[in-house]
């Protein structure tokens, strides 16, 4: 996250290192620990709701996504499963606009 924020990390150039056809493997706990707390290793300074809705929708936008899948919720937290859920249903709309698995 520090080269992120500090600019030394660029999202664009990353993007184009990937290959075309992209699977998407997303543990919750890269997501800053006040919107997923129920997760194995719950990450202080991990992405904002926004940080990583703005990255998977240039993801989207730049490659082809042919699936995704969430790991890493522990149970036991309705919060913590809600946000996943909601991030989920999100990257199925983001496929859906971006054609990816029509």
């Amino acid at each position: 996250m520090r080269s992120l924020y500090d600019g030394t990390f660029n999202v664009e150039t990353a993007l184009v290192a990937l290959p075309e056809e992209i699977f998407i493997t997303f543990d919750v706990d890269a997501l800053d620990l006040s919107l997923v707390r129920a997760t194995g290793t719950p990450e202080p300074g991990g992405f904002t709701w926004e940080e990583i809705n703005i990255l998977l929708q240039r993801i989207f936008e730049t490659k082809k996504v042919v699936g995704f899948d969430m790991v890493e919720l522990c149970g036991g937290d309705a919060p913590s499963a809600y946000t996943v859920a909601k991030l989920t249903y999100h990257m199925i709309g983001l496929a859906c606009q971006a054609n990816s698995w029509l």
